[in-house]
């Protein structure tokens, strides 16, 4: 679904993109790097929950693109991710903030093969 939401988005516009997966060229991976830290520091300054929750949604809206603009298809690496992190345990967290709680690598965890959608 989101793949092809964010390939109408860039139909519309003019700026689809529907070949080999590829680095973006420095002046469009700025731009979509700019929005996105942007994105991010709106979340950061929201005081309402429907600011913030604009900023998030615009926030994978913006990485989506990314991806589509890159050639990388966004649904089957996000299920092979989501299906890795399945496979941590839940534990305490050591490295990010005070909040108590963050996923756990196990002994012998593998990480996502995200490698395998790449097109050539």
């Amino acid at each position: 679904m989101i793949d092809n939401l964010i390939k109408l988005q860039h139909q519309h516009f003019g700026i689809a993109y529907d070949g080999p997966s590829r680095h973006l060229d420095p002046e469009e991976e700025n731009f979509r790097l700019a929005a996105m830290m942007e994105e991010l520091s709106e979340f950061i300054l929201a005081k309402s929950l429907d600011d913030k929750y604009d900023a998030l949604i615009d926030l994978i809206i913006f990485a989506s693109g990314t991806l589509e603009r890159m050639g990388l298809p966004i649904e089957p690496a996000l299920l092979e991710v989501a299906m890795s992190n399945m496979k941590k345990k839940l534990g305490p967290n050591t490295k990010r903030g005070s909040f108590s709680i963050d996923l756990i690598k196990p002994e012998g965890w593998e990480p996502a093969n995200v490698a395998q959608f790449i097109r050539t």
